[in-house]
């Protein structure tokens, strides 16, 4: 590890101590590209709060260096492991992994903390689950999948999904699976990406077993 990563961690260690208080947590579900961010921030900016932010990406160096999560099948259905994804919530929540905080000295930074808003763009199938095990607050963000694709350069689950037994169970449709796997596979850069949109959002909104806020991009930038 380079000297000026080690000294990031170490900061980010340093700069916030966490203390969960009675207040339920936030979990912020959403596709990638989809304004997350900015709603993670805002909500960020309410006392006592902090985020923790995309803490299932794989490609992020301080999730890699957790060792929970190796690739992207450890968060899917067909083979992640529901119960150490709720365990590493919860080991998030209690200050471990204390050198994923937030970045200190940027607006709104708080060195005492007692709620937590997770920014998640993974474990659309867990939602529920997730929800019923920590009694958190749920909200979920849409935006439209046009705009969306367009400003992704990478749908790193896609071929993931298009493999999956579990969402093939769900779609049941032969033909029209077919169909989507072809899209998904050989499509262009907008049907890849709306592929790849679809099967992110399919449970969320054709299986909900949840209660959340749901809202949408353009409502938000309306108002």
């Amino acid at each position: 590890m380079q000297v000026s990563t080690s000294i990031k961690y170490a900061l980010k260690s340093l700069g916030n101590i966490h203390s969960q208080g009675p207040e339920k947590n936030i979990f912020l579900f959403a596709t990638a590209r989809g304004g997350s961010t900015w709603v993670m921030e805002i909500i960020a900016s309410q006392p006592g709060m902090k985020y923790s932010d995309e803490p299932f990406n794989i490609r992020r160096d301080d999730v890699g260096r957790t060792g929970l999560f190796p690739d992207w099948e450890s968060v899917m259905p067909d083979t992640g492991d529901p119960e150490r994804i709720v365990g590493y919530l919860n080991a998030l929540a209690h200050g471990r992994y204390r050198y994923m905080n937030p970045r200190p000295f940027r607006r709104n930074h708080r060195l005492l903390t007692d709620r937590i808003v997770f920014k998640i763009h993974e474990l659309e199938h867990l939602v529920g689950f997730i929800a019923e095990r920590w009694h958190g607050s749920i909200l979920y963000l849409l935006r439209h999948p046009i705009p969306t694709t367009l400003s992704r350069r990478v749908f790193p689950r896609l071929d993931l999904f298009l493999r999956s037994d579990y969402y093939a169970g769900l779609l049941g449709d032969g033909a029209g699976l077919e169909e989507i796997r072809a899209l998904g596979a050989r499509g262009t850069h907008l049907q890849r990406g709306t592929v790849s949109w679809c099967y992110e959002n399919l449970i969320p909104l054709r299986f909900c077993d949840f209660d959340a806020l749901v809202v949408t991009y353009e409502e938000l930038v309306l108002t």
